[in-house]
This record gives structure tokens, C-alpha cells and sequence, in this order.
């Protein structure tokens, strides 16, 4: 009777264990740091892309909405340089440098290798949308832009609104709150210029 009663209370702790992590799981929840690297990548590729469409977009709102953007994410980006140098949070070309640099003297091994795939996944994903991007031109090339920022700034809002909600550090979180509205402005923006591109 007791190894029974004794097998019982192992299973309802267990069950409990499991559901606590499948909690977390659940909430997916970044730390600050892993904000950062995240924003931090985003940033740097909302630059390149919309520095591009600058002069290669074939319309000009669509040239004028990218042109906003270059110069509100480069804003954003040196700002959130100096709070990650103040908070000692590397930033994502330090950060990748460094692994990089590890793993090629063999010095350090990743404790985290689903951390380590998704971040490869992203990288990956990155290159595929610029150089999809980069074999399109004209209206098509326009329209595509303009539907991938709708995308990008649609992900970008809810990665900030969960750390502006959860972020413990209080420069990242204030970062987070403070950037919110501008990146509302940009989907809102971005889908009134989407919106006209399908009348040609």
C-alpha cells in the first residue's frame, strides 16, 4: 500500500513538473539579453533592406516610406548600442564574431543547441529575403518590399510589446516602450503604401 501510495505522489509531481514546463514553454518569454540580439539583428536588417529600396523601388512613396524608415531604425539602432554597452550586452556582428571565433579554436562548445539552430535558421532566413529581394525589380519589386515590411514590422511589434510587458532590465524594457509607437506608425504607414501599390 505505501509503494503505492509513495508511486501516486511521484506521478502528481511529475505531471506538475511537466505542466510547469510546458507553462513556460508556452509563455515563451526572452530574456533582456536575448531582446537585444534579437531587435539588435532586426534593426541592422531593416537598414540594409530599406536602404536598398531607396533607390531601387520604382515608386516613390514607396522610395519616401523607405527612406523614413533608414533613418528612424538607424535612430533606434545607435540607441540601442548605447544600451547595450552600458547594460555590457554584445550586440549581434560582436556576438557572432566571438562565437565564431570559439568554435574555430575549439574552445567553447554551445550548452544550448536549440538556441544555436534557431539562431542559424534566422541568419539563414535573412539572406534568403535579401537576395529574393535583390532579383526583383520595378512594381514587383515594390510590392514584394512593401508586403515584407508589413510582415517584419507585424513580428517586430509583438517581440517588443512582449519585452515592454515582461523585460526585467529596466533600460531595455523603457527601450522596448518607448519604440512601440514608432513601429505601429511604420505597419500603419507601410500598409496605406501597400494599399496603393495594388491599383497599378
Amino acid at each position: 500500500m505505501k509503494t503505492f501510495q509513495l508511486s501516486l505522489v511521484f506521478l502528481i509531481c511529475a505531471a506538475g513538473s511537466f505542466a510547469q514546463k510546458a507553462d513556460n514553454m508556452a509563455n515563451n518569454k526572452l530574456t533582456d539579453e536575448q531582446f537585444v540580439w534579437k531587435a539588435s539583428r532586426a534593426g541592422m536588417k531593416e537598414v540594409a533592406m530599406c536602404t536598398e529600396a531607396t533607390t531601387k523601388a520604382s515608386s516613390d512613396r514607396v522610395k519616401s516610406f523607405a527612406e523614413m524608415l533608414v533613418r528612424d531604425h538607424t535612430s533606434a539602432n545607435e540607441e540601442l548600442k548605447g544600451i547595450a554597452e552600458k547594460n555590457n550586452i554584445k550586440l549581434t556582428a560582436d556576438r557572432d564574431k566571438t562565437d565564431m571565433d570559439k568554435m574555430d579554436k575549439n574552445k567553447a562548445e554551445w550548452t544550448d543547441k536549440n538556441k544555436m539552430e534557431g539562431d542559424k535558421m534566422d541568419k539563414n532566413k535573412e539572406g534568403m529575403d535579401m537576395h529574393n529581394m535583390s532579383a526583383k525589380t520595378g512594381a514587383e519589386y515594390d510590392k514584394e518590399y512593401m508586403q515584407m515590411m508589413v510582415n517584419e514590422h507585424n513580428k517586430a511589434i509583438e517581440l517588443f510589446k512582449m519585452e515592454s510587458t515582461n523585460g526585467k532590465n529596466a533600460d531595455v524594457k523603457a527601450f522596448a516602450t518607448k519604440t512601440l509607437p514608432t513601429l505601429q506608425m511604420h505597419l500603419d504607414s507601410a500598409m496605406v503604401v501597400q494599399a496603393s501599390l495594388v491599383k497599378y
